[in-house]
């Protein structure tokens, strides 16, 4: 783990976005660009395409910044400037909260599939270093990859608490959890499709059916509120509160890659992150065995969720993701293959494991 050095195409869009917000009011990115620390070509290259308006045609979210708007916000506020160290130092710390935030989390998850506590220390570090996220969540942790791979985490646990509590303040941070990974990586936001069975499932008690209405309304109306700030960036650099800022070629739905992503050496699944796919077979064969109840009717949205991933990842144009470790947009299924990696290793004999 490290400092984010203020480098990166896309990481000087994202920050970018939070700097320009912050520090000028508005969203209009070239000179945050040509500051940021890319080399010289990478700067013009950045700030060569706008729109009538003057504003860049950014196709980079705004999740990462409204994420680590709030450690910045109190750089900025003492007079910090622009990417200087305290504004990494600021974002380094958050981060590191997140990652232990996001342990936990999966710790939980394990710990309710009955798992012993030597076997969630072997889960953990196994699906850390098996997968992209060894990575993206150590040194380009700037990225939208860290950050919507810790929220799905924190989607998965948030939900199994609220199925068992119907809690409105869980509710609250479920929305929360919910709109910002739509404002991170829209396809991120599709995790809704794991919780599909589960949800009507808790409908289906009388006794806690109203508490549970009144919940998933409050959870709805946070995650669009996240949203909003989406929206409101698209209407203000684009002119419209919704769009696909890449372009509507740059999805190859009827064609995807799906060989090439899982064999290719060129950021195959296999090569480059085996440990997600074994997490997956793992889920696959033992998620249905699963005793505790609540964890056992998400496994089958988690599966459906993580083939959407997949196939998405594989319809994009460039489905090897560009200039990337491994498939990294697949990173964010860290927390399902850590359950599957779980369920693995606790059937494994004490010596194998």
């Amino acid at each position: 783990f490290r400092m984010p050095f203020p480098s990166g195409w896309d990481e000087s869009f994202y920050m970018s976005q939070l700097s320009s917000a912050a520090q000028d009011g508005d969203l209009m990115l070239q000179n945050d660009l040509l500051i940021f620390n890319n080399p010289l070509d990478e700067k013009f290259r950045s700030v060569e395409l706008l729109n009538d308006k003057g504003y860049h045609l950014n196709a980079f979210s705004v999740g990462p910044a409204v994420f680590y708007s709030i450690p910045v916000s109190v750089v900025y506020a003492f007079g910090g400037a622009r990417f200087d160290e305290n504004f990494q130092r600021a974002i380094a710390i958050w981060a590191a909260i997140f990652w232990f935030l996001g342990l936990a989390a999966v710790w939980d998850i394990l710990k309710l599939a009955e798992t012993d506590k030597a076997t969630r220390y072997l889960t953990l570090f196994i699906s850390v270093f098996s997968t992209p996220l060894i990575l993206y969540g150590t040194r380009f942790y700037l990225t939208a990859h860290f950050l919507s791979t810790i929220l799905i985490a924190f989607s998965v646990y948030l939900w199994i608490q609220w199925f068992r509590t119907a809690g409105y303040l869980t509710a609250w941070f479920m929305g929360l959890t919910a709109g910002l990974l739509v404002v991170t990586r829209w396809e991120s936001g599709l995790f809704f499709i794991s919780v599909l069975y589960p949800l009507v499932h808790s409908f289906l008690d009388p006794e806690t059916r109203k508490k549970r209405l009144g919940g998933f309304v409050i959870a709805v109306a946070s995650s669009l509120l996240v949203v909003f700030v989406q929206m409101t960036a698209w209407k203000i650099q684009y002119g419209t509160w919704i769009c696909m800022p890449q372009g509507g070629d740059f999805m190859k739905w009827t064609s995807p890659a799906l060989i090439q992503l899982l064999i290719s050496g060129f950021h195959g699944l296999l090569p480059w992150a085996p440990g997600l796919l074994f997490g997956f077979a793992g889920l696959l064969l033992f998620g249905f065995k699963i005793e505790n109840p609540v964890l056992r009717r998400l496994v089958p949205g988690l599966l459906i969720y993580c083939l959407v991933q997949y196939y998405i990842s594989a319809a994009a144009w460039d489905w090897w993701a560009g200039a990337a470790y491994g498939p990294r947009r697949l990173t964010l299924l860290w927390a399902p293959a850590a359950l599957g990696w779980g369920l693995v290793l606790s059937r494994c004999r004490p010596w194998a494991r």
